[in-house]
């Protein structure tokens, strides 16, 4: 397949979905949702439930907004998700004193250890995806996925902070 070819994207003749980097890219996305699905059922938790206890572990406290940006879910989704976590006392939510309508959510203990007990199945994931790739392969990876994404923010969260 031609350099053109891959720039032109759909609107060419000839092209081959099975080389479209959004095809690839969605179709490895699945198969790793699969896995760490089938890696955190033991620890009773989903893709879902992980991925905001996993940001939650890093800035201990966010807005629901916030959360939704960074894991890329819809806001009804995360707030779901976040009222499953809360019931099952892994997440405090605190109504923001600054801001009324903004509510702020807490990892506690209990999701922090959750957490710790499932890096070693979601490392175990990690490593078979990336088994023999050399470590500047996959920093130029991470580069340019931060350059898609950022390419296709919507216009309101690109003056937002970074994710």
């Amino acid at each position: 397949m031609s350099d053109d070819v891959r720039l032109s994207g759909p609107v060419s003749p000839d092209f081959d979905y099975a080389a479209y980097p959004f095809y690839l890219l969605s179709r490895a996305a699945g198969r790793y949702n699969a896995a760490m699905e089938a890696a955190l059922r033991p620890f009773g938790l989903d893709q879902a439930r992980w991925r905001i206890l996993i940001v939650l572990v890093q800035h201990d406290q966010l807005g629901t907004q916030d959360i939704a940006r960074k894991v890329v879910y819809k806001l009804s989704t995360t707030t779901r998700v976040i009222q499953r976590l809360e019931g099952a006392g892994l997440v405090k939510t605190l109504q923001s004193s600054k801001d009324g309508r903004i509510t702020n959510v807490h990892i506690t203990e209990a999701g922090r250890a959750l957490v710790d007990k499932t890096r070693d199945a979601a490392n175990t994931v990690f490593k078979e995806a990336f088994e023999g790739v050399p470590a500047k392969d996959i920093d130029v990876m991470c580069a340019q996925l931060k350059n898609i994404d950022e390419r296709l923010r919507p216009d309101a969260e690109k003056n937002t902070q970074q994710l």
